[in-house]
Parts: structure tokens; C-alpha cells; sequence
């Protein structure tokens, strides 16, 4: 195949490229064995540190925390977005922090990032008013530091007094209104 082709092929210096032509070494089976293990460690280490898509620091893989969503974030960031909400008056809303994602984090996701007890018990007093406020024969009673839970039968409008705090509120599965003029108001309408 190369017989007399010298004179075709254009003469080059001997630091030339030749895509032909390429290095290597000759390895025992122990050296082979330490370059793989090399090899091995640098895939390892590359697929043990990620990104995290919110503070985008890299981070090892099992400091990463996802939902079954799937989205992946630090855990310093999941406490973060977890403190702040529950510091809002957040309970069963929190959701992921992805972008247009919708899935709501459940309370013993939530529970392991808040940091002391005090916001624990704050997170648990918010997961208990939004459990209460979605049940249609429960509300809790408005008057300030109240824990009554008024309880009906049947789940129309109504005058409640609270037997602990005295507050005097309409009971509406839709509504709250206080005594005032607003509510002599709506009783005046609905009463007669």
C-alpha cells in the first residue's frame, strides 16, 4: 500500500502532526489496574457533587434532597425556603421549589428542616388551622388566642358563641364576619 508513494506524500519535519501517529505505554496488569481505579474515582467524584439549582454551589450528591417530583436542591436551601414560608403563616402549602412545580411538600419532609422547636410547633399549629379550616363541619373560633374548634351538624350559616373566649361570629363554611355592623348586617338578611 505505501510502496512508492513517497514522492505523493509531502515531507515533514519530525515535529510535525500526524494524526496516524500517537503515543502510548505499555502497562503490566497492576498499572493498568491503578489507571482504571483512577478513572473510576474521577467519574465517582464527578457524579457525587452536583449543582444545586437554586444557590448553585456544588454539592455532594447526599446533601442533595428531592421530592418525588424529583427536583433536587440542597439541603441548606430546602431549609431556607421551609423557615421562611412557615415564618409567613405556611402550613400545608409549602411546595417544591421548582419552577412550575405544584407538588406540596409533606409534613415529614417539611418537619426534619425546620430548625429549633419553637418553629416546629408553630409549623404544626399552621398543618392543624389549615386541616381545621378545610373540613366543611369545622372552624375555629376567631376571638384572639382562642384553640376552640366549633363543631356543626350540618354545615349552614349560623350564630356561634364561643363558650370559652364569649366571641360572637357567623359560623359559614364560605365566611368569617365578626360581630360588628357587618354582621347584623348579614344576620338580618339570613336570620329572617
Amino acid at each position: 500500500y505505501y510502496d512508492g508513494v513517497a514522492s505523493d506524500v509531502e515531507q515533514q519535519g519530525a515535529d510535525s502532526f500526524d494524526p496516524e501517529e500517537y503515543q502510548f505505554t505499555c502497562l503490566t496488569y497492576k498499572e493498568s489496574q491503578r489507571v482504571l481505579a483512577e478513572e473510576v474515582n474521577i467519574v465517582a467524584a464527578a457524579l457525587k457533587s452536583l449543582q444545586c439549582g437554586v444557590c448553585l454551589q456544588v454539592v455532594r450528591r447526599d446533601s442533595l434532597l428531592a421530592l418525588p417530583c424529583q427536583h433536587s436542591f440542597c439541603k441548606a436551601c430546602w431549609e431556607q425556603h421551609c423557615t421562611v414560608l412557615v415564618k409567613d403563616g405556611m402550613g400545608v402549602g409549602i411546595s417544591c421549589m421548582a419552577q412550575d412545580c405544584s407538588l406540596r411538600m409533606p409534613e415529614d419532609f417539611v418537619l426534619p428542616l425546620l430548625p429549633g422547636e419553637e418553629l416546629k410547633d408553630k409549623y404544626r399549629r399552621y398543618l392543624f388551622r389549615d386541616y381545621v379550616e378545610s373540613h366543611f363541619q369545622l372552624q375555629l373560633c376567631p376571638g384572639a388566642d382562642c384553640p376552640i374548634v366549633i363543631k356543626v351538624q350540618e354545615p349552614r350559616a349560623r350564630r356561634v358563641q364561643c363558650s370559652r373566649c364569649s366571641e360572637v361570629f357567623w359560623y359559614d363554611t364560605q365566611t368569617v364576619v365578626f360581630e360588628d355592623f357587618f354582621f347584623k348586617l348579614i344576620c338580618d338578611e339570613r336570620c329572617q
